[in-house]
Order: structure tokens, then C-alpha cells, then sequence
């Protein structure tokens, strides 16, 4: 709870508008819009001398409630964020200097949200009226500019109302607000931890750290849209399970291979190596090359990637099987391998048919 300057601002208002309270309702009688401004401070003021809160958020204007209401939502944010961008010896304080001790608890959609907000800022009870001054203060009248109204007293005090839907409300409490110290230090303190995590959450999306899921997601995108396709990279980024299906692509191709050439002129092999689809296999010797080979052809398929930016990561990463979900809300597995990177791990049965199958159904019809 704040006090102090913000204490002594509140004493001064509060004489004033009571001052200003008695001299608008006195003998000579109000009508139209003098009368509803002179109603509202009145209700203002009641509130205020019976600390009823809820009543004084009721007939504060909507820019102080908008502006209370504001910095308590992105409070809220910023408590959610604290303990991703600060250390655990940082975060009490980090929670302190955003308010988060006493508009933290508050929840958004609670029914005295408005007046738990104005009692972190607002201490009827420990106002205290100065008779003499009050005597000494006179009133100039209301002046109605619009939808903006002021009164001002000999002594200088300025008090505004606002015409909104509701009729006539009071500034009061944003005239709190903008005098009070306090009041801009949370809001600022509230940017600097939100414009943090912003650019984490930024560098995180961005990332092309392969030792990431993020990372690994965002360089298989990259790697995917380049022109030419670096093939070394996108093989390398697929998970082993995947990268096994060449070698054993190659494998069920040699065994082919062996069994076309018994009893076959050499001359002849190459035909037989088309018939059975091994003509483009028979002088590759590794993994990678079947895959450059695959990433050029005809038949190639991409991989399936989903749209959007990385949004979150679901599983537990120590167990090093997670799903990456995107900004659209579609979601791909990846898995952590020991060389530390993450691969993406959803490609093995799509490759398995599109490659694999061919040669299993062709040495089939080899067998006796």
C-alpha cells in the first residue's frame, strides 16, 4: 500500500471536493448538468468518507478505471513471465516491483475487482480534513467543455468530471493516479518485464539453435524453403529412426542386386536392375548419398511441416521426446538424440512406404 506523497495529494482533493461539495449544493439551488456534477462529486465524496470503494469505482470516470484496470491485466501477464527472464534470487524482487504482492491475488475476472484495484492506492480512513483550510477555500463554478467539465477553487485545485454513458463521472481518482509516483513506477517496471520476455519469446521464436526443439523446428523450415536444398542438413535433422530407412534401403537393394546377377550376363543386369527399381542404387554406397539422390528425384516428398511460428513445447524435454506446437495450433514431434540435437521424428513411416515398400515387394518376388 503506498502512502506519503500519494497521501498528502489525497488530502488535499478530498478537502477540496468536500469544500467544493458544500458551496454546489448550498440554498441557491442547481439544475441540468451543474446539478448532476454537483451529485456526482457529492457521491464521491460519501464514498470516500465511507470507505465504500466499490461505490467511488462506480462513479469514477472509465479512463481511471480503464487505466487501474490495464496495469492490473498486464500485471498479471508480467507475473507470468518473471520466472522465465529472471533467476530464482531475482524473481521476490522482480514480483515486488511490479506490485504483484498486492494486485497479483486480485483475479481478472473477480466481482470487486474495480475496488480491490483503488485499495492498493486509496486509504480512506487515514484522510484527515483540515478545518482552517477548508474555511479558506472558495469555489469559481463548474465550467462544461464538451464532455469534459472542471471546477477550480481560489486555492488552485482543479477537479474534473467526465460525461460518459452513465451521466457525469469523477476524475478523481485519475488525478490520483497521474500524481501519483508510485502509480508510474509500477507501469514502468510492468514494460520493462513485459518488453523482456517479449524479446526472449522473440529470440526463442527465432532461434535456430538445433540443441532446441524451437531451434531444431525453425532450422528444418529454414532448411526445407532454401533453394538449392541443402540435403546435409535436412538429413542430418531427421530423426535416426528415419535415417535408418535409407540404410536399409540400400541393404534390400544389395541383396536384390546379388540375387539378379546369379546366371545373368553382366550385360544384362541392367535391365533386370530397372525392372525390379534398383538401377539408381546399385553404385551408391552410403546412406547420405541414397538421400541426395532421393531429395533430387522425381518422387521426393518434402517433409510435413505445420504452420506457423513455434508456440510452446509439450512433454517433458529431459525424457527427450517432445511435440512442438505452432501458432496455428498444429503440432510436430521431435526427439533429442545423443549427438544433443533435437530431429524431427515424424517421417519415418511416410519414408518407410515411399521408399522401402518398392524394394520389400521386388525382393518378394525374388523369393523361392
Amino acid at each position: 500500500m503506498w502512502t506519503g506523497t500519494l497521501l498528502t495529494v489525497m488530502k488535499r482533493l478530498l478537502l477540496g471536493c468536500s469544500i467544493l461539495l458544500a458551496l454546489l449544493t448550498g440554498a441557491c439551488g442547481l439544475s441540468g448538468e451543474q446539478a448532476e456534477i454537483a451529485t456526482t462529486l457529492e457521491e464521491t465524496i460519501d464514498a470516500l468518507e465511507t470507505g465504500d470503494l466499490a461505490k467511488l469505482w462506480d462513479v469514477s470516470a472509465p479512463e481511471a478505471r480503464e487505466k487501474l484496470v490495464t496495469l492490473h491485466t498486464q500485471i498479471r501477464r508480467a507475473m507470468e513471465t518473471i520466472d522465465v527472464i529472471y533467476s530464482q534470487n531475482e524473481r521476490r524482487e522482480a514480483r515486488a516491483s511490479i506490485g504483484a504482492n498486492f494486485l497479483g491475488s486480485i483475479p481478472l475476472d473477480a466481482q470487486d475487482r474495480g475496488a480491490r484495484l483503488l485499495a492498493a492506492f486509496i486509504k480512506p480512513e487515514e484522510l484527515r480534513m483540515d478545518q482552517a483550510a477548508r474555511d479558506g477555500l472558495r469555489n469559481k463554478g463548474a465550467q462544461i467543455d464538451g464532455d469534459r467539465a472542471t471546477i477550480q477553487t481560489s486555492a488552485g485545485e482543479v477537479f474534473t468530471f467526465q460525461r460518459t454513458a452513465e451521466g457525469w463521472r469523477s476524475a478523481l481518482v485519475m488525478d490520483i493516479l497521474e500524481r501519483s509516483s508510485a502509480f508510474r513506477k509500477i507501469e514502468e517496471n510492468v514494460s520493462t518485464v513485459l518488453k523482456a520476455a517479449e524479446g526472449k519469446r522473440k529470440a526463442w521464436v527465432d532461434s535456430l539453435d538445433p540443441t532446441t526443439p524451437n531451434g531444431a523446428f525453425n532450422l528444418l523450415r529454414k532448411t526445407v524453403t532454401k533453394t538449392p536444398l541443402d540435403t546435409g542438413t535436412l538429413f542430418t535433422l531427421l530423426d535416426e529412426p528415419t535415417r535408418k530407412v535409407f540404410a536399409q534401403a540400400l541393404k534390400t537393394a544389395r541383396v536384390i542386386q546379388k540375387r539378379l546377377q546369379k546366371g545373368v550376363p553382366r550385360a544384362k543386369r541392367r535391365g533386370l536392375y530397372a525392372k525390379y527399381g534398383i538401377a539408381n542404387l546399385t553404385r551408391l554406397k552410403t546412406d547420405l548419398e541414397l538421400f541426395h539422390q532421393w531429395c533430387n528425384s522425381e518422387g521426393f516428398l518434402k517433409p510435413v511441416l505445420p504452420e506457423g511460428e513455434p508456440s510452446q513445447v509439450k512433454g517433458d524435454i529431459q525424457s527427450g521426446q517432445v511435440s512442438l506446437i505452432t501458432s496455428a495450433g498444429t503440432a510436430i514431434k521431435l526427439s533429442r538424440e545423443e549427438d544433443g540435437y533435437w530431429h524431427v521424428a515424424s517421417e519415418q513411416d511416410r519414408l518407410a512406404k515411399a521408399i522401402l515398400t518398392p524394394l520389400d515387394e521386388a525382393l518378394a518376388k525374388l523369393n523361392p
